[in-house]
């Protein structure tokens, strides 16, 4: 069973906890995949419609609920 996880967060960010889970032993497209959607902009204000976020999927549901009690706060 696939368990996904959104987080707001920047690129750099992402590539980041990217790195920490392979560093953890996870091997992505096996433990983990990951989406980056960048910001949109509607060129009216000066705030993006959607803020920039990241699309953890995970393939054990263990993995998810730990990934989201690291890193779900911060």
């Amino acid at each position: 069973m696939t368990t996904s996880v959104k987080l707001t967060m920047r690129s750099d960010r992402t590539l980041a906890l990217v790195r920490a889970l392979r560093e953890e032993g996870y091997v992505q497209g096996v433990d983990f995949d990951f989406e980056h959607q960048i910001p949109r902009w509607d060129y009216f204000s000066d705030e993006p419609v959607e803020k920039p976020y990241t699309l953890f999927t995970f393939y054990n549901s263990h993995v998810a609920f730990i990934f989201q009690l690291k890193y779900s706060g911060s």
